[in-house]
This record gives C-alpha cells, structure tokens and sequence, in this order.
C-alpha cells in the first residue's frame, strides 16, 4: 500500500517538474522518501528539483544520497556534475561527467556540463573538442553549438564563432544566449550594424537581458550615435548596476556628448565593478586631460600603467599628463617609452613600418624641440626680468 502511494507522490513529483513548479516537485519527493527512503529515483528527482531552485549544496547531496543507492545511473553522476560545477568545482565536476559519460556516452547533459568545466578552467582547446564530441553525436545540439561559439570567441576566433552562433540559430531561433554570441563576435569583426540587428532581435524575444542592452549600446557607439548608445547603457546599467563594460559605454557616449562631470561618474563606477579594464582607465585619463586635471590624470595613468606596462597609448597619455603639470623631463621620458613601445610593436623598423616608424622619431624630435623651447617660456616668464612691466 506505502510502496503505490510513493509512486503517486512520485508521479506527481515528475508532473510539477515538468511543469517547472520545482517547490512542489521537492515537497512531492520528500513526501515519497518518507514512505520510502531508499526510492532511487526521488533521491534524483529532488537533487534536479534543488538544482533548479539554485540550492546547490543540497542537490549534491540528494545526488550522493542517489549514487549511494545506484552508483550505474549515468543521469545521477551527469546530475552530481551540475551541482559541483555551480558550487564552482570544476575540477570534480570533470570527474563527475566522466563517469556519467563511461555509462552513457551520448548524454547531453554531462556533455555540456564538461563543456562547461573546461571553459571555466580555460581549457580551451579541451573545451572544443568536448563540444565537437558532443555535436557527434548530436548535431543539432543547441547548446553545444552555443559553447562552441564562446569557446571560439575565448580564441579570438571570432569568424568560426560567428558561424556558430548562426548554426544554433538556425536549430533554435529563440535561443537568446547564441544571439548574445552573435552580437558579441560580430562587434569584434567590426561589422557594427548587424551587431545593432542581433541585439534588437535578442531584445524582443527578452527586454529585460542586460548584455544584449550592453551590446546595443557598444554598437551605437561605433555607430556614432551617441544619444541612443547612452540611453542602451542606461537600460542595460538598470537591469545589471554591476556590468562595468555598461558603465564604460555610458561614459564613452556622455564624454561624446560632452557631458563630462556625468562621463567620469560612469568610468568611475566602471572601476568600481572590475578595476582590471585597461581601456577603462585610458577613457579617465583623457576626460581628465581634458578636464585639465593632471594631477588626477596622472594618478589614473600610473594605475592603468600597473595593469599593462607595455601599452604605448598609456606611456602618451601620461606624457600629456606630466606635460600639463610642467614636468618636462618626465613628460619627455613617457613619450619616448611611447614610440619605443610603438616601434617594437610594429615590427622594429622592418618591411612597411619602416616609414610609419621614422615619422613617429621624427615627430618625437620636433615634440622634444617644443617641450624645451615651451619649458624656456615658462621660466622666463616666472622670472622678475621676463614680465610684462605693469
């Protein structure tokens, strides 16, 4: 009699599952474990249940629970997998989709759980052979095509994950996360309108996802469309407070609009959400040249020197910085590292660069030229003898 009512729980368990009223899929399954606590596939159906409630570290453990009772279910192993992988154990959760996968090799989830993982671990190389792997099986597999595309966009191979996120598309049209790889891959090829297209499309299946507001507004940006990309940012910026390529966005499009005091306030908070982001930093130094605050401007340089010392454009612009103090000497320092860095960038005097690199010499020369002669200036004019009489 106990044994027909746990398998009445436990359909109705599956039905609120299936129906995604997870709460009471959990209650149905702790109902069933009551009348009988060695039922494999409650112990299952609770671990997905808290997986999908985000209670992580309690589906681990109905998974456990589940493994103890049957160690051959592949699905309970693909399960386990999941949970460790959103505890941010990726290195059991590799374990875990292994052996769902000696079980049953063609299972999409510990496929994509593995998937996961690897790109997680930035094992990327790994990562994309798991997906061709899983696309063997399934060509047709939404999700694999998806982490394809971020796999080679982690690559800096953003054509191969163009045509991804394309495949995907073509199985799933409403797949928003491969609208998001498109968008992403089609801004790193410069092709700034249908970047604006797969945006706008990935907005109307869901107006509410932020990164597709961010690359909106990324693409206005390039675009020249400065009002717009500052009110995607914002959008974007009011669904996620804490996307800081939003805020750099909205401070790019307000310095544009000159807007500038609103324009550091963006960067700033920028900074606050990933301190790391060169370009960043590079946007505050040149509002702060331009605001004439140099003494900011070279703090916010050092900063950005700290993160990259190799990067020509931050040894200019702390040149500027020390030039708008009057530190001559320092300012003439920077520039030099600049072209330095510029010449080994572009290929030590080799082949086509050879011109471009003698230009930047000599416009170093003449930049040293007017640094002393303007140094000059500002002592005479400092001096009692060089004024103006009154």
């Amino acid at each position: 009699m106990s044994h027909d009512k746990a398998s009445r729980w436990l359909q109705q368990g599956r039905v609120c599952y299936n129906e995604h009223r997870y709460d009471e899929a959990l209650a149905a399954c702790e109902r069933v474990l009551l009348l009988d606590p060695r039922r494999v596939l409650a112990w299952k159906l609770k671990g997905v249940a808290l997986y999908q409630l985000g209670r992580s570290a309690e589906a681990l453990q109905a998974a456990e629970q589940a493994l103890a009772l049957d160690p051959r279910d592949a699905g309970i192993w693909s399960n386990k997998g999941m949970a460790l992988f959103s505890l941010r154990r990726y290195e059991e959760t590799l374990q875990a989709v292994e052996q769902a996968l000696q079980r049953d090799p063609a299972l999409p989830a510990a496929w994509h759980a593995r998937e996961n993982a690897l790109l997680a671990l930035h094992r990327y190389a790994e990562a994309l052979r798991t997906t061709e792997q899983a696309l063997a099986f399934d060509p047709g597999d939404t999700w694999s095509l998806h982490t394809k595309g971020m796999v080679l966009f982690s690559l800096q191979r953003y054509e191969e994950a163009l045509q991804a996120s394309e495949q995907a598309l073509r199985h799933d049209p409403t797949l928003l996360a491969a609208w998001h790889d498109k968008e992403s891959a089609l801004l790193k090829l410069q092709r700034y309108a249908e970047a604006l297209q797969a945006a706008e499309q990935a907005l109307a299946l869901d107006p509410s996802h932020a990164a597709s507001w961010s690359n909106k507004g990324a693409a206005l940006l390039e675009l020249r469309q400065y009002e717009e990309a500052r009110a995607a940012a914002t959008q974007a910026l009011r669904l996620d407070a804490s996307d800081a390529g939003g805020w750099t966005n909205k401070g790019i499009a307000l310095f544009k609009l000159q807007r500038y005091e609103e324009a550091l306030h963006a960067y700033e908070q920028s900074l606050q959400c990933n301190p790391e982001t060169l370009a960043t930093w590079q946007g505050k130094v040149q509002l702060l040249l331009k605001l004439q605050r140099y003494q900011e401007a070279l703090v916010a340089v050092n900063e950005a020197l700290q993160i990259d010392p190799g990067s020509a454009a931050c040894w200019w612009l702390k040149g500027h910085a020390c030039a708008g103090e009057d530190h001559y000497s320092p300012a003439m320092l920077a520039y030099k590292q600049a072209i330095t860095l510029e010449l080994e960038r572009k290929g030590r005097w080799r082949n086509i660069w050879f011109w471009r690199a003698r230009r930047h010499l000599m416009a170093f020369r003449a930049l040293l030229r007017i640094l002393v002669f303007y140094a000059a200036e500002k002592r005479r004019q400092r001096s009692p003898r060089g004024r103006e009489p009154a």
